[in-house]
């Protein structure tokens, strides 16, 4: 973030002469002295005021990095309980079209002949006992 973005009060330079008494004709008649207690209070009022604006950039940062592994989180976390995955940001029409758009499986009736028992079994294992949890 940029000074000029920031409003803060403005808080005068320290003179490098405060405790320099300047003559009459250094400043053109003024007498100019500037009491060393108020240049420490100025320079205190000044080391405050950086070290708030270093904490609240740590803080911004700590914010930035907990919003970014929150959003890490959810990416990671986000399991699909349909049969098509679809991202989670993804709208449910294209979530419907892609589930109408699946090839259809073949379920085979079981008519009662020993014959294509096996077929019945193997085809009812590949369609329904995985998807359901029965192994």
């Amino acid at each position: 973030m940029s000074m000029e973005s920031r409003k803060t009060d403005h808080i005068p330079e320290l003179s490098p002469h405060y405790s320099e008494t300047h003559s009459d004709d250094q400043l053109g008649g003024n007498t100019y002295r500037m009491d060393p207690l108020l240049e420490l209070e100025l320079a205190k009022v000044r080391l405050a005021q950086t070290e708030k604006e270093i904490e609240l950039e740590r803080l911004r940062q700590k914010g930035r990095e907990h919003y970014n592994q929150v959003m890490a989180d959810k990416a990671m976390t986000y399991e699909s309980t349909s049969v098509v995955d679809v991202p989670p940001r993804k709208d449910w029409v294209t979530m419907m079209f892609r589930a109408l758009d699946l090839p259809k499986k073949e379920i085979i009736r079981f008519d009662g002949n020993p014959m294509n028992y096996w077929s019945f079994i193997r085809n009812f294992e590949d369609c329904f006992d995985e998807s359901i949890g029965f192994r």
